[in-house]
């Protein structure tokens, strides 16, 4: 949508300058089958100003990262070039929003949508959504919005209460569209849809994932609908004697979940970890002691990567609030796979000079994101950067500072992975523009289509793009006697860890 001036000076084979060629000068675009398109370019102005040498104003209208111009004289080609034209910003009429007109209670409804601009180009765009919903007791931060590189994107919110939902989405402040929803009862539940829900509880702690799985099953082979739930029939009794469930802890915890599901729109929108020993109210550090197996576990992890590391002290985070956010999103992709939301413990890469007890207090958040101020590490796109090997965590954290036996700290987090893409080093794609300028285009800043992660082609890394997406759970404070011998991204094949190579679980 914008117009930009080339100069040309056009010369015969001795170099004099050729006049009179103003009306016969265009530009045209070419596609992929190497065919001129003279529609993606358009001639606003040209003037002659002496000698053989023109001034052109032309407008651009079809969005190509690497599109092929040729510079016509009569037809002829008298020069080629390349261009990256980025699409303008998006607009609501050209845009659409797909999304069915009903939906489960305690289910994730999901809309999906492709952000186009004015002249029908796909444009990827972070924060040109936002949306408002009215009704069944759901506020409009209950929604999460989920954009992809590839200008597709995702609405997600899960209803408490049934009824009617009236909800708007917007692009760029204009009203794309507005829609009604009519939620189900909890009592119009069939078998199927109370075993893809117990199904969707196994994320919530590594205990209940192999349980749930097996309830999910009992639940279709003993017919056990919405009206049996609604009904209040599964207590811990029913759950251990009918249900085969030995744990009675496990067993406990889920009479108590699906006894909050008749609570409706009061019932809990997360669960805490069980190893937590405080609600998260306000928030704490809590030591990890020495005798603990979780101590034992970070320890392992850690000197599995750097030998001669010595742990001073481990602490977890509990901060329910931040931790509610990060529970939310998590099930919204885990609901999308099949509730497998691919959870990692993963080492976090923090810009240097940066303090872990903002993260901490706030979490993988936007306004966290904004604020780092060295991206130098961000090689595969604008997000939170983590790696399975603590000194990757370690040189992007302490860069440039000698380890000397002084203190050093790292966050350990829970990572909601999804599906992770691969994809090549900016910092190899292209020799013409910097990395800062690399970062500032929309589709840096989002993960590619399908996808909610990525990684590069050495698989020692992991960039999450949404906020929220993990959790700094633990903190871990060790010394090292001297600065570590690791390169990243350039790393040597076999000197770091790759993500399959450490435990997903803790």
């Amino acid at each position: 949508g914008e117009t930009f001036t080339v100069q040309l000076l056009l010369c015969d084979v001795f170099k004099n300058g050729l006049m009179g060629l103003t009306e016969s000068i265009m530009l045209v675009g070419v596609d992929s089958s190497n065919h001129e398109n003279a529609d993606a370019v358009t001639k606003v102005k040209g003037s002659e100003i002496g000698n053989g040498a023109y001034k052109f104003t032309f407008h651009l209208v079809t969005a190509n990262p690497v599109m092929p111009i040729k510079f016509l004289s009569n037809g002829v080609s008298i020069h080629t070039a390349v261009m990256e034209v980025l699409p303008a910003k998006a607009k609501a009429k050209m845009s659409a929003l797909e999304g069915h007109d009903e939906c489960r209670v305690h289910f994730p409804f999901i809309a999906h949508g492709l952000l186009r601009d004015q002249f029908g180009n796909v444009s990827p765009s972070d924060g040109a959504l936002s949306i408002k919903i009215n009704g069944c007791s759901l506020q409009d931060t209950d929604a999460k919005i989920f954009c992809e590189s590839g200008a597709t994107f995702a609405i997600i919110f899960v209803p408490r209460r049934h009824g009617e939902v009236m909800y708007q989405v917007m692009v760029n402040g204009e009203l794309l569209a507005e829609r009604n929803l009519s939620v189900r009862p909890l009592s119009s539940w069939t078998k199927e849809d109370a075993s893809q829900w117990v199904q969707t509880l196994s994320p919530i702690d590594m205990q209940v994932t192999a349980p749930s799985r097996a309830l999910s099953q009992e639940f279709l082979m003993q017919n056990v609908s919405g009206a049996k739930i609604a009904g209040g029939l599964l207590d811990r009794g029913a759950l251990h004697f009918a249900f085969h469930i030995e744990d009675t802890e496990i067993a406990d915890f889920f009479a108590s979940v699906i006894a909050d599901l008749n609570k409706g729109s009061d019932a809990p929108k997360y669960y805490l970890p069980w190893t937590w020993t405080t609600p998260g109210v306000p928030a704490s550090m809590v030591p990890v002691e020495p005798a603990q197996k979780a101590y034992t576990l970070i320890v392992d992890r850690l000197r599995t990567a750097m030998p001669n590391a010595s742990v001073t002290s481990i602490k977890c985070s509990e901060n329910a609030t931040t931790y509610e956010k990060y529970f939310q999103l998590r099930n919204c992709v885990g609901f999308g796979r099949g509730s497998v939301p691919n959870e990692r413990y993963l080492w976090y890469c923090r810009e240097k000079g940066s303090k872990i007890e903002d993260i901490i207090s706030s979490g993988f958040s936007g306004t966290a994101l904004k604020g780092q101020k060295s991206q130098d590490h961000m090689v595969l796109g604008k997000g939170f950067y983590f790696a399975p090997d603590a000194k990757v965590a370690d040189l992007v954290s302490y860069r440039g500072t000698p380890a000397n036996g002084g203190e050093r700290s790292l966050i350990l987090a829970r990572v909601t992975c999804g599906s992770i893409a691969s994809k090549d080093l900016l910092t190899t794609k292209t020799a013409t523009q910097s990395l800062a300028q690399e970062l500032k285009k929309p589709s840096n800043c989002l993960p590619p289509s399908g996808f909610q992660s990525a990684t590069s082609p050495t698989r020692t890394e992991l960039v999450s793009y949404f906020e929220h997406s993990a959790y700094p759970e633990f903190v871990v404070t060790y010394t090292v006697p001297y600065s570590l011998d690791a390169s990243w991204p350039d790393s040597k094949p076999g000197s770091l860890l790759k993500l399959e190579e450490v435990r997903e679980e803790l």
